[in-house]
């Protein structure tokens, strides 16, 4: 299936040291693409990137991530991609240009803010969720419920499975004392990585949109949550050996 020779391999996954603007994947050969590129918000990912870059630049390198991300997509199928308040109406026209049909802004409430002395702190992020052109593939709603109760949502009314475009129920990841079993340290109890998506994240949006044997990729793997969701639920490429075909962003 791949185009190139993978930079590692393990029976869970298979990774590719590649520019996300050049996937090495056959067009229309992915089910679920995940997508937690950098905000542009000064991070530092190593590797030479760039995290601070005009906005003249930082779209266009987007928009071009994302047309890789719809070509690989097969007709119908999910893709799910984030970014910061600040980008996330750039980003929707991007999609919405390369011809992908909009489905939701999910709303990923996790309440657990940073503080901030300026301004409001930030209690949410938006997930778009789009589709490839074509007819939708796959929606597994009725397999998924609720992590816990909310203010928003509860057992009671909802049996814990009406979930809608806010998700209330995952918290963020956080460092330190609280820090979640899932959290990536380094020796100094420092984040490892510096962007680690909530594994709930990836598993929700993989269980909604692919079903036992499809493919997902995430093209800015980072701290591989995506691969441990897919691994879990039992997702791969049939006939096609390891089953996560997934693509380290390469510098620019």
């Amino acid at each position: 299936m791949s185009l190139m020779t993978p930079y590692w391999q393990s029976p869970c996954a298979t990774l590719f040291k590649a520019d996300a603007r050049s996937l090495p994947l056959e067009d229309g050969s992915v089910d679920c693409l995940i997508a937690d590129p950098p905000f542009n918000a000064g991070k530092d990912y190593g590797d030479g990137f760039n995290d601070s870059r005009p906005l003249d630049i930082y779209y266009p390198w987007l928009a071009d991530c994302l047309a890789e991300a719809v070509r690989v997509v097969r007709p119908g199928g999910a893709l799910w991609v984030m970014n910061d308040t600040r980008h996330i109406g750039q980003t929707q026209g991007i999609l919405d240009n390369l011809g992908a049909n909009f489905q939701n802004m999910v709303c990923w409430l996790y309440g657990n803010p940073t503080p901030n002395t300026t301004r409001f702190p930030k209690t949410w992020r938006p997930i778009l969720f789009y589709r490839k052109s074509g007819t939708p593939q796959t929606w597994n709603i009725q397999d998924t419920r609720l992590l816990q109760e909310t203010l928003y949502c509860n057992f009671a009314h909802s049996n814990g499975r009406n979930l809608h475009d806010v998700w209330p129920d995952i918290p963020k990841l956080v460092g330190g004392y609280l820090a979640q079993a899932e959290v990536m340290t380094k020796s100094d109890g420092s984040f490892a990585h510096v962007a680690q998506m909530p594994l709930a994240i990836a598993i929700r949006a993989i269980l909604l949109t692919t079903n036992q044997g499809a493919l997902v990729v995430d093209p800015f793997v980072g701290s591989g949550t995506t691969c441990v969701a897919a691994q879990r639920l039992g997702r791969r490429g049939a006939h096609e050996g390891p089953y996560l075909p997934v693509v380290i962003l390469g510098s620019e």
